[in-house]
């Protein structure tokens, strides 16, 4: 007498098939999540260097930033001055806007200072 149907076998090997499928999927769409958040926060960082050009082309100091649309983002600047532009009495800043959980991941650029372009060149 034949039974028809699988056997124990076949069935735990089919099991183990699309155990092996399930798996592969969740690993892309767990990197595909990934990629969104980096680039969300990637996005999230350029708007706020958005903000400090357009506060810094409009002539407002650099502490009129406003600080809660910046959650979750370390802002720092620092002034650059290089032989260069010492001569010339310029001062540059260069900020850094990043998430706070990430820093590699930013925005990064160099600004003329507004305090020091608005000011007289110093004597030589």
């Amino acid at each position: 007498m034949k039974s028809s149907g699988f056997t124990l076998i076949e069935n735990l090997a089919a099991l183990l098939a699309l155990v092996i499928v399930v798996t592969a999927l969740l690993a892309v769409h767990l990197n595909i999540l990934r990629a969104e958040q980096t680039e969300r926060q990637l996005i999230e960082s350029c708007r706020a260097a958005e903000a400090v050009l357009a506060r810094q082309v409009f002539g407002l100091p650099s502490t009129a930033v406003d600080t809660n649309a910046l959650s979750g983002l370390e802002v720092n600047s620092e002034p650059v001055l290089g032989d260069d532009l010492k001569s010339q009495g310029q001062v540059w800043e260069r900020w850094t806007i990043a998430p706070s959980n990430r820093p590699g991941l930013g925005v990064e650029f160099e600004l003329v200072s507004r305090s020091a372009s608005t000011s007289a060149p110093a004597a030589k």
